[in-house]
């Protein structure tokens, strides 16, 4: 719970830092203020219980396929694969975020990123679908995913 007090003070931080851009990186920067206003309607609604289903793409082995990740106390605590019913172990959930995670990786990207495309949900404010694209001169180092089904629960 102390995450989410502390989250929107490192956020804006992340936000001041972004502003400032390294003379080394000679590409153009993305940045989407909506990523702010979606967060700040996210996190009003103070919700730390809730399932999702997530949709990673990548060139990687589980490109495409859809998991539901069940979030308690703001924390995830399952992941089932929903293709094949098979329960996610614990050590290969890493790249299962919260929905407060994602978007703090979203706004340290946004403004360093070479691309940022997102879109929000107009209900709960999460986002939706994601692409970033970190640095246009490297290979395969994009992250694009969906995030459908969203369902708050109860604690």
């Amino acid at each position: 719970m102390k995450f989410r007090h502390i989250l929107p003070i490192a956020l804006m931080s992340v936000a001041a830092s972004a502003v400032s851009a390294d003379p080394m990186d000679n590409f153009s920067k993305d940045f989407k203020p909506q990523v702010y206003g979606a967060y700040a309607g996210w996190y009003k609604k103070q919700i730390t219980n809730y399932s999702y289903v997530y949709t990673y793409s990548c060139f990687c082995m589980d490109a495409g396929v859809p998991f539901r990740v069940d979030v308690l106390d703001n924390k995830v605590k399952n992941v089932v694969n929903t293709s094949t019913g098979a329960v996610v172990p614990e050590d290969r959930r890493g790249m299962f975020k919260t929905v407060d995670t994602l978007f703090a990786e979203l706004m340290q990207a946004n403004g360093n990123a070479h691309i940022i495309n997102a879109e929000f949900d107009k209900r709960w404010n999460h986002p939706t679908s994601v692409y970033i694209d970190r640095n246009p001169y490297i290979a395969d180092e994009e992250i694009g995913y969906t995030i459908s089904k969203i369902y708050p629960m109860m604690p």
